[in-house]
Formats: structure tokens, C-alpha cells, sequence
């Protein structure tokens, strides 16, 4: 579900969730779990998945299940 949730984020935004000039500001950029919203344009529901699925926290992210209900 998280490369589901960068692949969906990067179609919509033309860039990455998480940057950083080398590997390890990229791991703190994902550690942070903030990234910039996606255009308004998009709807809630779609804002909804990517913020689920873009979810640190394993135990929280949602699952294939609860993305087709």
C-alpha cells in the first residue's frame, strides 16, 4: 500500500512525497511523514487514500481490503 500510495502521489503531484539532497534526508523527510498536499483539484476522497496509504505507522496503513470497500 505505501508504493501504491507514492506511485498515486506522484501521478498527481509530478513529484516525489519525500525528497531530500541524499538518502538520508529522504528517510527523515519519510520518518517526519509530512509531505505537501496534493492539488485541490483532486478529490477528498482521493486526499483520503493517499494519506492512508502513504501512512507510517504499518499497523494503521490501510489495506487492499479496506481500499476496494
Amino acid at each position: 500500500m505505501w508504493s501504491l500510495g507514492i506511485i498515486l502521489y506522484e501521478l498527481c503531484s509530478l513529484r516525489r512525497p519525500f525528497q531530500g539532497e541524499n538518502i538520508y534526508a529522504v528517510m527523515k523527510s519519510i520518518m517526519n511523514g509530512k509531505f505537501d498536499e496534493i492539488s485541490t483539484q483532486y478529490s477528498e476522497e482521493l486526499f483520503y487514500i493517499l494519506n492512508r496509504c502513504l501512512d507510517k505507522n504499518s499497523n494503521t496503513r490501510i489495506d487492499s481490503n479496506a481500499l476496494i470497500e
